[in-house]
């Protein structure tokens, strides 16, 4: 990975701290190029990237508080608390619920409603704390830029995965889709140093990217969580926006967690790849949905 970028064509970039990327610059860029070439919108191919263990190892949610916590000790300590809230989650409600749904018909709907009750609640108290400690959006984003730096990124990021992105994003007829319960802020930070370093590389982006996380709306205090079937409402919703709303799933790429992300893969024309080994929570599944996934246990390694 390079170093953290210090220029851009739209705007002047400060080293220290980086830019404020908005959602709705992301999205210019996407509305200028979708009609690059004269190539129809509805001809576009949508390609989903998960991003926590798909993209890269780990959370980046996570890995992103852990390293502003190391800042600020009194935030650290409050974060932590929700760490441990998250933890008993995932060690006792989050079991007893897929056991409620494993042990009838599988209703993965359900399983994902009660993640993403719990995951809006997790937020909702993350966004308060870093409010109480003076982070709004456009701060966080600038601390994104500090923490997710070369080496960090060199660690973190999936070879495999930013090989197939490379894959995907040399056909002009694929729209990428970062999709993730990530915080947007953050997501924006990832998307935009992955984006230099293709350039860098010779690879002409076309700005072809959608990024979509989970977000906060500064004024009603609302949270979107981008997790279960929200994804697909999100990205259905910022398709419309941009006129592209005739555009398909062609493929996805996740880890699955939580089986979360279900959905998505049955939305998707051509299925796509679990970047996980296979457990026995997936003998429960349909022989359609089996059908349409792929596991790609390697890419963990």
């Amino acid at each position: 990975m390079s170093s953290i970028i210090t220029h851009t064509k739209d705007m002047a970039i400060k080293k220290k701290t980086g830019p404020f990327i908005s959602h709705a610059h992301i999205e210019y860029n996407l509305i200028r190029d979708l009609s690059w070439g004269g190539i129809g919108m509805k001809e576009k191919n949508i390609i989903v990237f998960d991003v926590d263990n798909t993209l890269i190892k780990g959370n980046l949610t996570l890995i992103f508080l852990r390293n502003l916590s190391k800042q600020n000790w009194n935030l650290g300590k409050d974060l932590g608390i929700e760490a441990i809230k998250l933890f008993l989650f995932l060690l006792i409600k989050f079991p007893k619920a897929i056991f409620l749904t494993f042990s009838k018909k599988p209703n993965f709907y359900f399983l994902s409603y009660k993640a993403t009750k719990y995951i809006r609640k997790i937020y909702t108290d993350i966004f308060r704390i870093l409010k109480n400690h003076g982070f709004n959006n456009s701060k966080l984003q600038r601390q994104a830029f500090k923490i997710l730096n070369k080496d960090l990124l060199e660690k973190k990021l999936h070879l495999e995965s930013i090989d197939k992105l490379k894959h995907h994003i040399k056909n002009q007829h694929n729209i990428i889709v970062l999709l993730s319960g990530s915080m947007q802020e953050v997501l924006n930070v990832l998307f935009h140093q992955i984006r230099h370093q293709f350039r860098k590389d010779g690879i002409n982006t076309k700005e072809n990217f959608l990024v979509i996380g989970t977000q906060l709306n500064e004024e009603t205090q609302n949270i979107e969580p981008c997790i279960g079937p929200n994804k697909i409402m999100l990205l259905k919703e910022k398709l419309k926006n941009l006129g592209a709303d005739n555009s398909k799933i062609k493929f996805v790429y996740s880890d699955n967690a939580l089986m979360i992300d279900l959905p998505l893969f049955i939305e998707s024309q051509n299925g796509g790849a679990v970047i996980s080994d296979k457990n026995k929570m997936y003998e429960k599944l349909p022989e359609k949905i089996k059908n349409v996934l792929k596991f790609l246990p390697g890419w963990k390694k």
